[in-house]
């Protein structure tokens, strides 16, 4: 499953404007998610 995700990262005040592979519901509200290098968030 694919997310698009817009806003900002509240932790590192930085914009964010990308897709990311989901890995997992967290919360309600929140997702595991990784990016095209691998790097998850």
């Amino acid at each position: 499953m694919i997310a698009s995700i817009r806003g900002r990262n509240a932790i590192i005040q930085k914009r964010i404007d990308e897709s990311f592979e989901v890995i997992k519901s967290l919360t309600q509200n929140d997702l595991l998610v990784k990016d095209e290098h691998e790097t998850v968030y």
